[in-house]
């Protein structure tokens, strides 16, 4: 504050949950984009829906570290901008 007396222990919790609370409706925020951006475009759902079956490859969950190919990347990325 401008007496340099730093933070309270509420105010650094008051803190703490805005960055929460901020990180978590960002990351809904931009997968809701990304979905009404495929809904909108449905030659980019085909393709991001193929290209996700074949990285499953018939299994019905997928591997956390799992490769998918640049076009479903790049659709993430580019609605994230």
């Amino acid at each position: 504050d401008e007496h340099q007396q730093g933070l309270s222990d509420e105010d650094i919790r008051a803190e703490v949950d805005t960055f929460m609370f901020e990180g978590h409706d960002t990351t809904a925020s931009g997968i809701s984009w990304i979905f009404y951006n495929l809904a909108c475009n449905p030659e980019h759902q085909n393709k991001c829906r193929e290209e996700i079956l074949q990285v499953l490859d018939g299994k019905d969950t997928v591997d956390w570290y799992c490769h998918y190919s640049d076009y479903s990347c790049d659709i993430v990325l580019d609605s994230q901008e």
